[in-house]
């Protein structure tokens, strides 16, 4: 095995999802959203889209298949560099991402581009994780988004095989992603150990889901958190407060700041906060 190319291995394995770094080529991304889904991904795509930068919202971008390759290359563990490859020219023609996988591949990006920005949003880990529940019970998701989530529900549950559930979610959403085994060990911050589907199986079936289950999530999230700020240059890192508007981001990426207002998006879920 190339040591050059295995300059820097990480192995972080917190459920069923691993993450491994690889050095390979360049990047070019210039900015990355290290949070995880449901902090706020959309509100950052529309911001950035105001202010002028090109970004990729995995969540938004399901049609094309976005996530299927850097899943897979998060899955090989970086013993496949041409699933690296792959994961790498999706970013290409955009300035930013965001959205699940792409949140872990932040030691990739800034070792393929060293001069790389990241925005990392903290919100209260209790706000984040009831965000996520929310995300799940909402009934007003569009037919794709409700027969993706019944699909995933269906595996959790063990109702359904991933094929038969993937099937189903074509057929009913006629979207023409297929998902994989590995993005559904990815998808969902499953790499957490976190089950927000099968908890709200569960408990619309009245079952008390294992509040253990709760606990190794959020203990995940917040090692997630601690291992950004630890490896990212600070200069390099804005920890970022929604609260506090266009001011920290705009000068963070060196942006006049606009005159109009500060944009709020949850397309999946309007009475939530994203």
């Amino acid at each position: 095995m190339n040591s050059m190319a295995l300059a820097l291995r990480r192995k972080l394995t917190l459920g069923v999802c691993t993450v491994c770094c690889l050095r390979l080529g360049v990047l070019g991304l210039e900015i990355l959203d290290v949070g995880p889904p449901r902090t706020g991904s959309q509100t950052l795509h529309e911001a950035f889209g105001i202010l002028g930068i090109t970004s990729l919202h995995s969540g938004y971008s399901l049609p094309q298949g976005v996530r299927t390759a850097c899943t897979d290359y998060i899955a090989a563990c970086g013993n496949n560099a041409s699933k690296l490859r792959e994961c790498l020219d999706t970013f290409k023609g955009y300035q930013a991402a965001m959205d699940e996988p792409f949140h872990l591949l932040y030691e990739e990006v800034l070792r393929d581009n060293p001069s790389a920005k990241f925005v990392l949003p903290v919100p209260d880990a209790e706000h984040w994780y009831q965000s996520y529940l929310n995300f799940y019970k909402d009934t007003e998701h569009s037919q794709q988004e409700q027969s993706q989530s019944l699909g995933l529900l269906q595996i959790n549950l063990g109702i359904a095989s991933t094929s038969n559930a993937s099937s189903q979610i074509q057929e009913v959403s006629g979207s023409p992603e297929v998902f994989t085994d590995n993005m559904i060990k990815c998808l969902g911050c499953k790499n957490w150990g976190c089950e927000f589907a099968k908890e709200t199986a569960l408990t619309s079936l009245g079952i008390v889901p294992d509040p253990a289950i709760k606990r190794q999530c959020l203990a995940n999230y917040q090692r997630h958190v601690d291992r950004v700020q630890a490896v990212i240059p600070k200069a390099q890192l804005l920890i970022f407060d929604y609260s506090d508007g266009w001011g920290p981001l705009a000068d963070f990426l060196g942006k006049p700041v606009p005159e109009i207002p500060f944009p709020y998006v949850d397309k999946f879920n309007d009475e939530h906060s994203d």
